[in-house]
């Protein structure tokens, strides 16, 4: 009994992937075989995973870092969005995870300064020298 309360509970999830390439296609691949949820968008996305029934998200217009994270927290909050997957460390590196989780929106990525380590050679470089 305690299972069916705990999977109505996490029943029909919207997901957010952050990213274009073959990595975050197979993310897609694999959340959306999860019966938990209910509607994956992506962004940017590519051809290919129109293909798989994902809402594709445009932006139309280059905008600054902190105008794309705060657009990001906005389109969370107006679609439902309760989970981020954050598959470009760039999305990191810029910080988006810390913003998501100041607005209580689960995201699945490290947080700003722990992505530096990927996202910069020459931090990777200096850390790795100093352990």
């Amino acid at each position: 009994m305690t299972h069916n309360i705990l999977a109505h509970n996490i029943l029909a999830h919207n997901i957010l992937v952050l990213g274009s390439g073959a990595r975050e296609h197979a993310l897609i691949e694999h959340v959306r075989k999860s019966s938990f949820i209910n509607m994956i968008h992506v962004y940017p996305g590519n051809d290919g995973m129109k293909r798989d029934k994902v809402q594709i998200i445009n932006i139309f217009k280059t905008i600054e870092v902190e105008q794309f994270n705060q657009y990001i927290v906005t389109y969370c909050k107006s679609n439902d969005i309760e989970m981020v997957i954050v598959g470009s460390e760039q999305y990191l590196v810029n910080g988006i995870s810390d913003i998501l989780n100041d607005y209580k929106i689960k995201c699945f990525g490290p947080s700003q300064k722990a992505s530096q380590i990927e996202g910069s050679k020459i931090f990777s470089k200096d850390f790795y020298e100093q352990t």
